[in-house]
């Protein structure tokens, strides 16, 4: 009789696990997931390295988010965080599948619609014109009063360029160019003769800002590059990439010590060596950098700026035009021949290329703090010359 009482309840026992797992479940996963507020803090902290260019720390506090969280809105913030940092870090697959994933997830209107600017300034960036101006056209009138304005402008320069002119001249004048350079400088790089067609057909609305933009320096006059051919260039390889239209510039130091006063010979020497290391030890198409400027401050042209260098690592080298310094800059001094050099040629590929000033960086900067280089010296030049690019026109 005993017997038959323990094995009745030990069947009770077995049939009520079903009925305590989902509880024990959910009492474990309340203990071990961290609050609504401290998640909400690690977006913040993702969001303030996005504003202050560590990307990488941004991918990683955006990832961290996504392993602790399940909420869509959460996670789509996460995911709209990692797209972000992907497009600075120009890696276009990586943040089209992050953008993607996001709505996937059917976070909140608000976060939605974040989402939808960037896919559309994603799409700008990579120039597919027609998917960008679909997806800001979606979401133009749900912004604030800035954000729009700057929506209205990609979305008319989309529109222009897929060539509907009377589209792109009603959100251009929405989005009022005369109260923004940035914005004028942005609809300039895109639509070089813009000022041109507005005078013309919109004679009513011309834009006339009453200070030169600050953003695209003009052009300092006629600078000496010497050619491939003074340093005795080997012919470019045929692993090489055809180079996208130039969006941004990244400034090295060659990380060799070189004499004080070089003479031509003695750079040409050094570009030849530097062309054998990149083409022999590293197996690239040809020397690494576009433009290289000695000690003496004479500039000389790498490779051709018709390949994609192989300067800055990967996808960071699509649309970037690399210029080194020879020297070791963290130890030697930045020579004052090389510091007028770099300012006046730096003003002058701004200018032919439309390159804002904003997007001339350091190679630590377009790495993220991965590298030293090119030294603090040259840091300190390169921030002088964004924040006040046209001083550099003089020669």
């Amino acid at each position: 009789m005993r017997g038959k009482h323990v094995a009745l309840i030990r069947a009770r026992s077995y049939s009520s696990l079903p009925l305590l797992l989902p509880a024990l479940l959910f009492l474990f996963s309340c203990q071990t997931a961290p609050p609504r507020t401290e998640i909400r803090d690690r977006l913040a902290r993702g969001e303030d390295d996005l504003v202050h260019r560590r990307y990488h720390g941004a991918i990683a506090t955006f990832q961290e988010v996504l392993d602790t969280t399940s909420d869509p809105d959460l996670r789509g913030s996460a995911l709209l965080g990692l797209g972000k940092a992907y497009t600075a870090l120009g890696h276009s697959k990586e943040a089209f599948e992050f953008l993607y994933r996001a709505q996937r997830e059917q976070p909140k209107p608000a976060t939605a619609a974040a989402i939808e600017i960037a896919l559309g300034e994603a799409y700008f960036e990579g120039g597919d014109y027609s998917r960008a101006y679909r997806s800001l056209a979606r979401v133009v009138n749900r912004s604030g009063a800035d954000a729009q304005r700057r929506l209205l402008a990609v979305a008319g320069i989309c529109a222009h360029k897929l060539g509907d002119h009377e589209a792109g001249k009603r959100l251009m004048r929405r989005a009022r160019l005369d109260r923004d350079r940035e914005l004028m400088a942005l609809v300039e790089r895109h639509i070089p003769d813009y000022r041109e067609r507005e005078r013309s057909s919109w004679g009513d609305r011309v834009v006339t800002p009453r200070k030169p933009r600050a953003t695209t320096p003009r052009d300092p006059g006629p600078l000496k590059v010497y050619s491939r051919r003074h340093w005795r260039a080997r012919s470019i390889r045929a692993n090489r990439t055809v180079m996208s239209r130039p969006y941004r510039i990244t400034v090295h130091h060659s990380g060799t010590d070189e004499p004080e006063i070089p003479s031509f010979a003695e750079a040409a020497e050094t570009i030849r060596k530097i062309q054998q290391n990149h083409q022999g030890s590293r197996g690239w198409a040809d020397i690494g950098y576009h433009f290289v400027i000695d000690r003496s401050g004479r500039i000389w042209e790498g490779r051709s700026l018709r390949y994609q260098g192989a300067h800055a690592r990967g996808d960071a080298n699509r649309g970037n035009i690399g210029v080194v310094l020879l020297g070791n800059l963290t130890r030697q001094r930045v020579t004052p021949a090389q510091a007028r050099s770099l300012g006046r040629f730096l003003a002058y590929l701004c200018q032919r290329h439309r390159v804002s000033a904003s997007r001339v960086y350091t190679h630590a900067e377009i790495l993220d703090g991965a590298t030293a280089c090119p030294g603090p010296q040259v840091a300190r030049l390169i921030r002088n010359f964004r924040n006040a690019p046209l001083a550099f026109n003089r020669p």
